[in-house]
């Protein structure tokens, strides 16, 4: 199918879905739920899905749900993510579908990333039988809160069986408008970490502060200390944020307590720099404390790690949103958001990307912030969202949907040949680029070749020899010859002894030609290696 055929089809049936999608969404928002509590908010997010024929599953966290659609062929899976959490906030906004919870309110936009990630299997379910692969819609509970519901559902195999190849997530941004997106490859978001620092004095009588140990001076020279991490101990070209967010301490005005509790967050784009940060916020607090005779308690917990997105997924958003939504309509983000989100975790363990859908239109009124008790979105975003991010799957399996693994593997049996790769433990699929890349652009060398720089050599020991292979990528190396390796074996045989771990693909055989054009997905086995676990395939070969 041509692919204006496509986008006019998906734009169709998003348009005719508006009504409905008006109606989860405000159902949603009129009954919202906090972080792990959602209940009723994923029994209303099943029973809408399964309306839609999508096959669910409820087994990976307690009030999340994951929708199944299984098109023409099983690989490759496709995975739309959406959150469903509400936040401890007062509503505000006057709406007349505004929260009946008390206390609790969807001011983050959960509500539309909720219903777009079901808007988009009720498109998807309407062309099952033109999808070449599989969808997981993943509903997500509890991402305003540690450890984060995807960390939960990730430990509980939501992107196993069948296994994600790539995922896509959005978030509502009143900045943009509707039917406008922002996007940007690599650090997208910074983690969010949070501290809990208690100040211990001596409580005594407002009028006697000789007799005591006041936690509430000592508590604000600590509060303009820590301000003094960022600018002044630590390197001015790193990005790092310190905000106490609750101060607590005392009942009355002539009693001085024994305690007050600073409450905050610390945000930074790399893990060394938040252990800075705790390190020098435990030296402040220690030597300040000390001085004045009170002492300290610091908890420090670290939350969801930085958001990166996968530089090729981007792109193809990028493409395909100028395609859906015009070029006009597509903004790079200039700089990353000291923002957090637990999406981070799933793009640790699978390519993706995650952007900004506009949801603002201040001729409305609707131009509130995040967290705000007056936050609103378009709903004319509503079918925009749900329709990208239809398209985003269609579109991408489309692409990448020519064969499963296994097929791959039939396709190319004509001989002998063993594929292995060569690597050291680092995530190599990000640092290399591995992902969406045609074989031939990857290693553009006959691969008959392979075969005569010596059978037991590992490939990156063939470039510090100055061979011919030299011009590879240093850790990533595919080497070709008859005997078959076991996976997690090392090269003992490698004349260099580099113990570099190996993991088998398969036994093919033959010769590939490079005129054929397969992807490869550069995926570890787990097992005896020590190398971070990605997933039961080494090698994923797609036949476009």
């Amino acid at each position: 199918m041509a692919r204006n055929d496509i986008v006019s089809r998906i734009k169709s049936l998003a348009e005719e879905l508006k009504d409905e999608l008006v109606a989860i969404r405000r159902h949603l928002h009129e009954h919202p739920e906090l972080s792990f509590q959602e209940v009723q908010t994923s029994a209303f997010l099943k029973q809408k899905l399964e309306e839609a024929g999508i096959e669910t599953r409820t087994d990976y966290a307690d009030t999340g749900v994951v929708g199944i659609l299984r098109g023409k062929r099983p690989a490759p899976v496709v995975a739309i993510r959406g959150d469903i959490d509400a936040l401890p906030i007062e509503e505000k906004t006057g709406l007349p579908f505004a929260s009946k919870n008390p206390g609790v309110m969807h001011a983050c936009g959960h509500d539309l990333h909720a219903t777009v990630a079901v808007g988009a299997a009720m498109i998807l379910s309407r062309l099952r039988e033109e999808i070449k692969g599989t969808v997981k819609f993943i509903l997500q509970p509890g991402e305003e809160k540690n450890p984060g519901g995807a960390s939960i559902m990730i430990k509980n195999g939501v992107l196993r069986d069948p296994d994600v190849d790539v995922i896509f997530g959005l978030h509502s941004d009143p900045r943009f408008r509707v039917g406008e997106i922002g996007y940007r490859g690599g650090i997208m978001m910074a983690e969010p970490d949070e501290f809990y620092l208690t100040i211990k004095g001596k409580s005594g009588h407002g009028s006697a502060p000789h007799l005591t140990v006041d936690p509430i001076v000592v508590a604000a020279e600590v509060i303009l200390a820590l301000q003094k991490i960022p600018s002044r101990v630590m390197d001015p070209y790193e990005n790092v944020v310190v905000t106490v967010g609750k101060i607590a301490g005392g009942k009355t005005t002539n009693v001085i307590p024994d305690t007050v509790e600073l409450v905050g967050t610390v945000r930074t784009f790399r893990r060394e720099l938040a252990e800075e940060v705790e390190k020098w916020m435990r030296q402040f607090a220690g030597g300040i404390t000390s001085a004045y005779g009170a002492d300290y308690e610091l908890k420090f917990d670290y939350g969801y790690p930085p958001l990166v997105n996968d530089e090729e997924t981007t792109q193809f958003v990028v493409e395909q949103g100028k395609r859906y939504l015009g070029p006009e309509h597509c903004h790079y983000i200039d700089r990353p958001s000291f923002g957090g989100e637990d999406f981070a975790f799933y793009l640790q363990h699978v390519k993706g990307c995650f952007f900004r859908l506009g949801t603002g239109n201040p001729e409305k009124g609707i131009s509130a912030y995040w967290h705000n008790s007056e936050y609103n979105v378009d709903e004319n975003a509503l079918p925009v969202g749900a329709g990208f991010m239809a398209y985003l799957a269609y579109e991408y399996l489309e692409q990448h949907g020519g064969r499963s693994f296994a097929q791959s593997r039939r396709a190319l049996c004509a001989g002998g040949i063993s594929f292995f790769a060569c690597q050291r433990p680092a995530d190599l699929r990000h640092k290399h680029g591995l992902f969406g890349r045609r074989l031939d652009q990857l290693y553009a060398v006959p691969l008959r070749a392979l075969s005569a720089g010596g059978s037991r050599d590992c490939l990156r020991c063939h470039r510090r020899r100055r061979s011919p292979l030299r011009f590879l990528p240093e850790e990533v190396a595919l080497s070709f010859h008859g005997k078959q390796w076991s996976p997690g074996q090392f090269h003992s045989g490698c004349r260099l002894r580099c113990g570099h771990a190996a993991a088998v693909v398969h036994h093919a055989g033959g010769h590939l030609r490079l005129r054929q054009r397969f992807q490869a997905v550069a995926e570890l086995l787990p097992g005896r290696t020590g190398l971070q676990q990605f997933g039961p395939r080494v090698f994923h070969w797609l036949q476009r």
